[in-house]
């Protein structure tokens, strides 16, 4: 069996109900989540003219192979209409 160590929590200290640290520690662990986050989105904040930089090639390529994707279902769909325009451009 594992030894049980004395654990004095806050309850124990100030005589508050278990339910009531519990919240409290949820609580604590929701702010400093959030606080993370909020760090995370500052930093972000501070490195988006970098990332941008280097994420609109990116961007534009994937916009530019949905379109040529959409183009392609389009002409697998209606293969008659498609072929005729391009009999049209030729």
């Amino acid at each position: 069996m594992p030894k049980i160590t004395k654990i004095y929590t806050a309850h124990k200290i100030f005589k508050t109900p278990t339910y009531l640290t519990q919240i409290n520690s949820i609580y604590f662990l929701l702010t400093a989540f959030s606080f993370k986050i909020y760090l995370n989105f500052i930093t972000f904040l501070l490195y988006t003219p970098y990332l941008s930089l280097t994420l609109i090639p990116i961007i534009k390529y994937c916009q530019k192979f949905s379109h040529d994707l959409s183009t392609i279902s389009k002409k697998q769909l209606n293969p008659k209409k498609y072929t005729q325009i391009t009999q049209n451009y030729d």
